[in-house]
């Protein structure tokens, strides 16, 4: 029963995005040369919803990663949502969707701000001047390029606390 009204808060939430004004941005996650996955963020109201497409598991065989398509009789897996708030606090609290052993759950993090470091390097994306930022997250080394000119603490996944929305991330060795 809970799962359900969890189910239709999100899908409420969902539709209010759609009747008014909004930030859409589209990620695209390279895990390799073959495999990528998608995420789509939307911003209204210092509210955020993040949908990824696709879910990457592990062969517990070989070790290998891969993206969990057609693995339950022919059916994709279910859709990643994440919903936050935007804030300036030291956490951000965030509730996300996850399945384990085709079980549904509805999961709570309370993620804390990456200490950025913002650098001096800039280039385009997208048409939109982007700054380099670097920070450590949960024991990875990131660099992320955000912009200004879309003046939201947001990016894809987990990743915020820079003055502007992150247009591109990646893990740096």
């Amino acid at each position: 029963m809970i799962m359900i009204r969890i189910f239709l808060l999100i899908v409420l939430f969902i539709s209010g995005h759609y009747f008014s004004q909004q930030v859409h941005v589209k990620y695209l996650k390279v895990l390799s040369s073959y495999t990528t996955t998608h995420e789509d963020l939307y911003i209204k109201n210092n509210q955020i919803i993040s949908i990824q497409d696709s879910i990457i598991t592990e062969n517990k065989l070989t070790g290998d990663w891969t993206i969990a398509v057609n693995l339950d009789k022919g059916r994709k897996p279910n859709k990643q949502y994440y919903v936050s708030d935007i804030n300036n606090e030291s956490e951000r609290d965030i509730f996300f969707t996850s399945s384990v052993d085709s079980k549904e759950f509805f999961i709570y993090d309370k993620v804390p701000k990456p200490e950025w470091k913002i650098e001096k390097e800039t280039k385009k994306i997208l048409g939109y001047n982007c700054t380099k930022a670097t920070a450590i997250f949960r024991g990875s080394k990131v660099t992320a390029y955000f912009t200004k000119e879309l003046p939201y603490s947001a990016g894809p996944f987990k990743f915020y606390g820079l003055p502007g929305l992150i247009l591109d991330i990646r893990n740096r060795q």
